[in-house]
């Protein structure tokens, strides 16, 4: 098996690995939006939540699981054209990486993803790719700027994380 494994509909197995990385509260300040600590607290999601948002995708919706040695260790999600850019410009890859397994991180698949979602982003057709990182995710913002993305703007006070709101990044790459 490669690296990654695109996935239109998820497994019931593979809903249940998605549902315990995306409600991992090791990394869940890292990918998710909270309007505040009770937000945070009380965030809930099952395998069942999961497999019903897929069902009702957008087309330009797209997503795989990420793979080290075989095992499934977290996703890729990417959205052309999606209502929340901060640059309205036709043609935008939007990407999401979760690293869900411990022993996954550190390894390269933050990079792998990303040159995935550029070699995908051109056979799409689009001409850039654009994502948000919060301001607290210090590995992904020097992920992303070793690999020549840039800072468009900011949004303040966009996610709770650490007893205050934090900012998200918003950074761009063209192709």
């Amino acid at each position: 098996m490669g690296f990654a494994r695109r996935v239109r509909l998820p497994t019931q197995a593979e809903a249940e690995l998605i549902c315990r990385w995306e409600t991992c509260r090791e990394i869940l300040h890292l990918h998710r939006v909270f309007k505040s600590e009770e937000d945070y607290h009380s965030f809930e999601l099952s395998p069942a939540q999961i497999r019903e948002d897929f069902r009702h995708r957008e087309p330009g919706f797209f997503f795989w699981l990420l793979y080290l040695k075989d095992q499934p260790v977290g996703f890729l999600s990417a959205a052309i054209d999606p209502e929340h850019l901060y640059r309205r410009q036709e043609g935008t890859l939007w990407p999401g990486i979760v690293i869900g397994e411990r022993r996954a991180r550190g390894r390269g698949l933050g990079r792998l993803a990303m040159e995935h979602c550029e070699r995908f982003a051109r056979k799409r057709g689009c001409g850039r790719i654009e994502l948000g990182v919060f301001a607290h995710n210090e590995r992904a913002l020097r992920l992303y700027r070793w690999l020549g993305y840039r800072e468009i703007g900011r949004i303040e006070g966009f996610t709770w994380w650490d007893g205050r709101m934090q900012s998200d990044i918003r950074m761009e790459k063209l192709l």
